[in-house]
């Protein structure tokens, strides 16, 4: 994938303060950087099972799966160029190599095998021991990292185990799983959760909790990074995270409610200059969120509303309102020949300090200068499905223009103008 990347617009009161304008008469940071994206990966997934033999004559001796091994192996590699023709234009506070022009490339190739044994739910010859579903896995990766002054290989071994009720009489789900990096690059690395469900005995309403802890070794652009305009070489400590969530769900009427609570510790970051960074200490994450949905006749308005807190935000942003409306007309016509959804649906968040984006590195940096959101946006929308022919008629930011031009939700970057969009999905059967 090929991009051009301008640097966002040189000063945003001139979009935020017009009325319509041409975009392309808008002055921006970059005029011949862009960037070049090529991937490839490989994924193979391969099945045995063991069991017990069918009783079925019918089945001609099928084995019931009791127990499964699986080998998983993925192969990936990405390239990464990123451009500029000018790059002395003021734009990048420091030009390390070539201030004529910057050619920066990151190559990254990795190779992962994956070995598992699960037992599997086995619904034809369920005892008490089958109630207990159990895995275990162990994954070895080989990863390579090739930048400006960096070339790297390192590898990994993670083994990780699960525990879980593959069935439940009394509605009662719970699973405990975690991982652990035994040696390499991500070495004392760790993943851990226990998570428990209870379903009403109608199944209509439901009640989850779940815990989690996670140690993780900062990704290797924090710790070396090497390019024409950026360069750090640090070695930051593992980041530590613990999170605890509560959901309830009321199918009958439509709602939703739940919370969560999350607590980081060594938070990785790219400050104001766009350099990679570490916070020492802790910051608290504490959000909530409620969902209903209200159906009168054929007429549906669905609604959701989160709320998050967050006591420190020296570098982690988060606007403390999100809102999610839609309202829409939906209903069976010409003698049910053709289902149709007529309506309109509605996004915001209020305002908030949002993280720039640096073309250079492709990451989003903290901010302190101006907030973004407080903008609402609107989009229009019409499906409608004949038999299996499916269409739909879309208008994107149906409001643009209407408030002035506030759509800017990250520094510089306005949002795309009102656009129509039409499609058409028909499935054929043989």
């Amino acid at each position: 994938a090929k991009n051009s990347e301008n640097g966002g617009v040189t000063n945003d009161s001139v979009v935020e303060n017009s009325g319509t304008i041409d975009k392309r008469l808008i002055n921006v940071n970059l005029l011949s950087a862009k960037r070049n994206v090529l991937n490839k990966s490989i994924f193979l997934k391969q099945y045995l099972n063991f069991g017990r033999k069918s009783t079925d004559t019918a089945a001609h001796n099928k084995i019931i799966p009791g127990n499964r091994l699986i080998l998983t192996s993925w192969f990936s590699d990405e390239v990464l160029k990123y451009e500029d023709t000018n790059p002395a234009s003021g734009y990048y506070s420091n030009i390390y190599s070539d201030s004529a022009r910057t050619f920066d490339s990151i190559y990254n190739y990795k190779i992962e095998n994956e070995l598992a044994w699960k037992r599997v739910d086995n619904k034809k010859y369920r005892g008490i021991i089958d109630m207990i579903g159990a895995g275990i896995n162990v994954k070895h990766q080989l990863i390579t990292v090739h930048q400006r002054e960096i070339d790297t290989a390192f590898s990994n071994i993670i083994a990780g185990a699960e525990l879980f009720n593959t069935y439940s009489n009394n509605k009662f789900w719970w699973n405990i799983s975690g991982k652990y990096a035994l040696n390499g690059y991500n070495k004392d690395d760790y993943t851990a959760s226990a998570a428990i469900k209870k379903n009403s005995a109608d199944s209509l309403n439901s009640l989850s909790l779940m815990i989690g802890a996670r140690q993780q070794t900062a990704d290797f652009i924090y710790n070396n990074y090497s390019s024409n305009h950026f360069k750090w070489n640090n070695n930051f400590t593992q980041m530590q995270e613990m999170h605890a969530a509560i959901n309830f769900s009321m199918i009958k009427f439509d709602l939703a409610v739940g919370a969560d609570f999350t607590q980081y510790s060594n938070v990785l970051y790219f400050d104001t200059a766009a350099i990679a960074r570490q916070n020492k200490g802790s910051i608290a994450v504490i959000s909530a969120f409620v969902k209903k949905d209200f159906v009168f006749y054929n007429w549906h308005l669905n609604n959701k509303i989160n709320y998050q807190y967050l006591p420190d935000s020296t570098v982690i942003r988060l606007p403390e309102f999100t809102l999610e409306h839609s309202l829409y007309y939906e209903n069976n016509l010409f003698k049910g020949a053709m289902r149709l959804q007529i309506g309109a649906s509605v996004f915001y968040t209020s305002a908030y300090y949002a993280n720039a984006y640096m073309p250079a590195t492709a990451q989003f940096y903290l901010q302190d200068n101006k907030k973004y959101g407080d903008y609402p946006f609107i989009n229009f929308f019409v499906n409608a499905q004949i038999k299996t022919v499916r269409i739909f008629i879309k208008i994107d930011h149906l409001n643009s223009g209407w408030m002035k031009n506030k759509s800017m939700l990250s520094p510089h970057y306005p949002m795309n103008d009102r656009a129509f969009k039409f499609g058409v999905s028909w499935r054929f059967f043989d």
